[in-house]
């Protein structure tokens, strides 16, 4: 074979493994050609989506299907958010964070189409507690390193909100938590998508309440139907709480448990009004009355 035709064999297969191994797409948003010293600034949806309850399994599962568990995951999620036109932000445990900047919806439909292959899965009960945060906000994109040793990074302060909504997804009977700073920028979003409103969770970093809405569309079907039967009492639950009015909101969440006792985030719920119903209202004027505090 000619000398030529080697160094174009040489530098084609670098190139592909250059593709597949490194974040391409976030490289050349970090505009290595222009200036590499400095980060770019840009808004993004965000996605973080894995298995809560990874770092338990990693103890009790043999190394091999460990990995095997992490390949799996990867081959639902990446052509979910390649398809709705995604980019790969970092791999992390037996999930991954991605970044969306064309249509608002497409994160959403993507985290949608994510949980939908878990639930065709024959052995789905394995990711009973993967789930998916979602938010948006500004991401900065650089490049860090030194020498030749160097990486493509991401930071946002969105990010940790992500990861935070992600963690407590199956804590509050969920698969798909968003952001109320999220989701009011998708069209009819509350007509388009099967959601109902989780409550507020208070943000401490930007010292405000952050409405989270549960995306039950990629909730297998039995819990789907159970949801949207009781969706309208748990709303009328949730506007109470956050008026105060926590003896009224308590009996709607007993009624939204009495059709669906597997419930969590109205278990919770009635936990939260029993507490602050037994405080004076000087305590509940110090208190910040949410779902959980980020």
């Amino acid at each position: 074979m000619p000398e030529e035709e080697k160094c174009q064999e040489t530098a084609a297969a670098q190139e592909s493994v250059y593709r597949r191994f490194l974040p391409a797409e976030l490289l050349h948003m970090a505009g290595t050609r222009d200036d590499p010293a400095e980060p770019k600034s840009m808004a993004a949806v965000i996605l973080n989506g894995y298995i809560t309850e990874f770092k338990e399994l990693i103890h009790d599962t043999p190394m091999r299907e460990v990995y095997h568990l992490i390949n799996q995951t990867m081959s639902f999620c990446i052509p979910q958010i390649v398809k709705n036109n995604g980019v790969i932000d970092r791999f992390q445990d037996a999930g991954l964070s991605a970044l969306f900047m064309e249509q608002m919806e497409d994160g959403l439909d993507a985290a949608i189409g994510i949980c939908e292959e878990i639930v065709r899965l024959s052995e789905w009960e394995h990711y009973r507690n993967f789930a998916i945060g979602l938010c948006y906000g500004l991401v900065m994109v650089g490049i860090v390193g030194h020498g030749e040793r160097l990486s493509v990074l991401t930071l946002s302060p969105y990010t940790r909100l992500g990861e935070f909504l992600c963690e407590n997804a199956p804590r509050y009977y969920a698969r798909i938590l968003a952001a109320e700073s999220y989701v009011s920028k998708i069209c009819d979003f509350r007509k388009r998508y099967n959601c109902r409103l989780l409550g507020t969770f208070y943000i401490r970093d930007r010292e405000c309440m952050e409405k989270v809405y549960d995306i039950y569309d990629g909730d297998e079907a039995a819990v789907r139907n159970k949801k949207r039967k009781t969706k309208m009492l748990f709303e009328k639950g949730v506007r109470l709480f956050l008026d105060r009015r926590f003896g009224e909101s308590r009996t709607c969440f007993i009624e939204v448990l009495k059709a669906d006792r597997d419930d969590r985030a109205a278990r919770e719920y009635i936990y939260l009004c029993d507490k602050y119903s037994g405080m004076t209202p000087q305590e509940i004027e110090a208190e910040r009355i949410c779902l959980a505090c980020y």
